[in-house]
Parts: structure tokens; C-alpha cells; sequence
């Protein structure tokens, strides 16, 4: 009789236990929501769309060898909120007509902040993505910014050991939003008993060229259609990745796709528009899916084409990548065969007066590539000034239509800009001298970018 009232108090006290492991999960998953709904109410206070500054410090290496004053390398920026620990918002830049002109972004970055302190202002724009939102960042600025390392860090921003990859302190905003993204699903999932999926695709415009960058077929462009309202990229493909090392080597091999080459400015200057973009699924145990877009865009660089020039004929790889992309320009045959006339060994002398006609005849037909890509940039950042220019004037009445069909940029860019989609941009600028001017158009173009929203 003892041990029957000993089993039905175990039995008792287990039913206990369950129910209130049941109510706890209850509470949890409540406040779960009301975070959820907290933080996108806050996210909504601040705005649609929110425009981050961040100030490329002056190099060394340009200090001691570019320059031959100290006037030269002088920094056109200041800050007028300069107290330590504290947010800034505003920055003054100095002209060399000694005027100034005060900018106010939502979070200005000086030139000593981290990649640490950038990540940490991103974060809850990753964090929206994950309850279920979509979002996009994107960064802008001219040539040789810092857009990059801000996106993805120095040799894409994490180190290898014994075939894993680690973030570290350079590491920029794309690692840094997977392993977030990873480390929340890991906690949401032995918390709360939810099953999330993570795809990743990774594109790139290259002269108004849409091609998937886990596509080893190199001509084969993607299309973009409209449905229902929707940007919809046909072809595109996803890769299902299971953790944090599944994900950072599809990166390193994205990146490493891109088209890149020296351009006088910049010795590894991405010629195209990056889009990576996360698809974030999420069940929970009720079957009720969360589907949610996260996109991160490396713009590529606004450039003068006055300061654009062609590098040597002994180009890098990437470079000479894009020479042998550009269906456009053709090689004379003359060129050609002389070309490879001159690898040849030891069968014949070389012509020194043919050698350097063939290499000047190179470099002046990578000058062509270069001008070409540049216009092809310039005019799409110009559609997505003038697409920001008509949000604003609409906002005043006006019946104009932006104009987002005028380049692939600012189609894909479409859903970002009219809906409900939280986007954050980074301006990212020089603080010397020499590059007031395109400092003043960047800034101009992000307060431009502010003013629609």
C-alpha cells in the first residue's frame, strides 16, 4: 500500500514537472513575442530606412608615398560631437574654398571605429531578419572606400584553421551577420524546439549583366520578372547551408568570383554590384513557417573617369578576367598572334618593337574596359540617386514615377524601396584632400537617400 501512494506521488509529481516545464515554455515563447514586437515597433520609430556614415582613415602607406606635402594628406573631416563612448550623428566636412557644410546621418563612424562598433549598429537590422521581416544593407561610396572591408572584411574576413573558419576582428558585416544568425538559430532551437533552414545565393551586375556566382557557366545571364508586385530573379540558385563553416566557404568562393582589377585608384577595385542574399525559413512547433529575405549589397564604387586609369599589361587574373568578358571589344588578330608568338620559348627572338606595340595595344584596350565599366556604374548609382530624388518629390506630390527600370540595380532594388522592407545604408568615404569632391557627392547622395523617407 506504501509503495502503490510512494508511485502515484512520483507519478504525480512528474505531471507537476511537465506542466510547469509547459507554462515556463509558454512565458518564454510570450516574451519571445513581445520582443519581437518590440523591437519591430522600435525599428518602425526609427524608420524605414536609415543612412549610416563611416569615415576611411588615412593610410600609412599613402602618407609616406603618394604625397609630397603633409598638406596634401590633410583630413577634410571633422566631428563636431567629439566626446568619447557617445554615438555620433554629424559630421562637418572642410572644402577647399574654406567653407564647410555640416551632413547628419542616423550613426556617423570615425575613422578609428572598428568593425566591431560597425556590427554592433547592424545587428538589429540582422536581428528583424531573423523575426521574420525582410531587410537589406547596402553600401555606397567611390572607389577605394572601405566598402568591401566594411561588407566582408580583409581576405573575406576570417581566418582558416585546420578547415574551419573563425571570425576575428576584422572580420566585416556578412561573416559577422552568419555567425549571429547561427548562434540565434543554435538557442532558438534548444529553447523553444524550432527547426530554421538557411539558403544563401550570391550574384553580381557587371555592365548591366545579371550572373549567379555559384554558376560555373560564366554567360549565362539571369532575368528578372514581375509578379504580382514582386521582383522575381529567374535562374538564380540557392545553397542550403548547414552552419557557420558551410556558409563562410560559399562566401570566400562568391568573392572570389567577382570581377575585380587595378584601375589606378584602387589596386583591387570590385567592377561590379554584389548582391548575397540570405533566405531565412523558420517552423516552430505549431507548423507555422517565418520566411524572411536578408540582402546585403556591395555597390560598386562611384569613380571619376578622370582618375580612372589601366593597369600594366601584367594585370592580375581578375583582371584580365573581365579583358576576356567584354564581348563588346575585340582583339585584332595581328595582336592576337603576336600575343602568343611571345610565349613561345626559345624558338624564335623576340621583336622588342612588336613586344611593346602588343603591350601598349593592351593596355590601351584595358583602358577601353575600364571606361566602359565605369560608365555602366556610373549610370546605374545615378538611376538610384534620381529613384531616391522621385520618392522625395512624390512624398511632396508629385506624380512621377522613379524610374527603376532604367537599370538592374534599381529593379532589384524596387521591393527594398517601396515596401515594408527595414534597409539600412552605409555611405563609406575618404577623409583626404585629394578626394573632397567625391566626398561631397557621396554625402550629398546619402542625405539624398534620407530626404525620401
Amino acid at each position: 500500500m506504501v509503495e502503490l501512494k510512494s508511485s502515484n506521488q512520483q507519478h504525480d509529481n512528474s505531471q507537476e514537472e511537465e506542466k510547469i516545464t509547459e507554462l515556463n515554455q509558454i512565458i518564454q515563447e510570450r516574451d519571445t513575442e513581445m520582443r519581437k514586437q518590440l523591437h519591430n515597433h522600435i525599428q518602425i520609430l526609427k524608420g524605414n530606412i536609415r543612412v549610416y556614415c563611416r569615415v576611411k582613415p588615412l593610410l600609412a602607406s599613402r602618407l609616406s608615398q603618394n604625397f609630397s606635402s603633409m598638406d596634401q594628406v590633410k583630413s577634410s573631416i571633422e566631428f563636431p560631437q567629439r566626446l568619447r563612448d557617445e554615438l555620433q550623428t554629424q559630421l562637418e566636412v572642410n572644402g577647399t574654398d574654406q567653407q564647410s557644410k555640416l551632413f547628419h546621418f542616423d550613426c556617423v563612424f570615425p575613422h578609428e571605429s572598428t568593425q566591431t562598433q560597425i556590427f554592433n549598429e547592424v545587428k538589429p537590422f540582422i536581428q528583424t531578419a531573423l523575426d521574420g521581416e525582410n531587410v537589406c544593407i547596402f553600401a555606397y561610396g567611390q572607389t577605394g572606400s572601405g566598402k568591401t572591408y566594411t561588407m566582408e572584411g580583409p581576405d573575406y574576413g576570417y581566418m582558416q584553421d585546420d578547415n574551419c573558419y573563425q571570425i576575428n576582428d576584422c572580420s566585416g558585416i556578412i561573416p559577422r551577420a552568419a555567425n549571429f544568425i547561427f548562434s540565434e538559430i543554435d538557442r532558438i532551437k534548444a529553447q523553444f524546439k524550432r527547426e530554421y533552414h538557411i539558403e544563401i545565393s550570391s550574384m553580381e551586375i557587371y555592365c548591366e549583366n545579371l550572373r549567379d556566382l555559384y554558376n560555373d557557366q560564366v554567360d549565362q545571364q539571369l532575368n528578372l520578372v514581375s509578379v504580382k508586385n514582386k521582383i522575381l530573379i529567374q535562374g538564380q540558385s540557392w545553397k542550403k547551408v548547414e552552419n557557420i563553416n558551410d556558409f563562410l566557404k560559399l562566401v570566400q568562393i562568391s568573392s572570389a568570383k567577382r570581377v575585380t582589377s587595378s584601375n589606378g585608384v584602387n589596386e583591387h577595385s570590385s567592377r561590379s554590384h554584389h548582391i548575397f542574399q540570405i533566405k531565412i525559413l523558420g517552423q516552430n512547433k505549431s507548423f507555422e513557417s517565418v520566411e524572411s529575405l536578408l540582402n546585403i549589397i556591395d555597390l560598386a564604387g562611384s569613380e571619376r573617369r578622370s582618375n580612372i586609369s589601366a593597369a600594366a599589361p601584367t594585370t592580375n587574373g581578375t583582371a584580365q578576367q573581365s579583358l576576356d568578358r567584354k564581348p563588346t571589344i575585340s582583339k585584332p588578330k595581328v595582336a592576337d598572334k603576336n600575343f602568343h608568338q611571345s610565349k613561345t620559348i626559345n624558338k624564335k627572338p623576340v621583336n622588342k618593337g612588336k613586344q611593346d606595340l602588343n603591350d601598349s595595344f593592351k593596355a590601351e584596350q584595358q583602358q577601353q574596359i575600364l571606361e566602359q565599366e565605369s560608365v555602366s556604374i556610373n549610370k546605374s548609382l545615378t538611376t538610384l540617386g534620381r529613384v531616391f530624388m522621385m520618392i522625395a518629390d512624390r512624398k511632396c506630390k508629385s506624380k512621377q514615377n522613379p524610374p527603376y527600370r532604367e537599370s538592374k540595380l534599381t529593379r532589384i532594388l524596387q521591393d527594398c524601396l517601396t515596401s515594408e522592407t527595414k534597409t539600412l545604408m552605409i555611405v563609406n568615404i575618404c577623409s583626404g584632400n585629394e578626394n573632397i569632391q567625391q566626398t561631397k557627392e557621396s554625402l550629398n547622395f546619402a542625405s539624398q537617400a534620407m530626404l525620401a523617407y
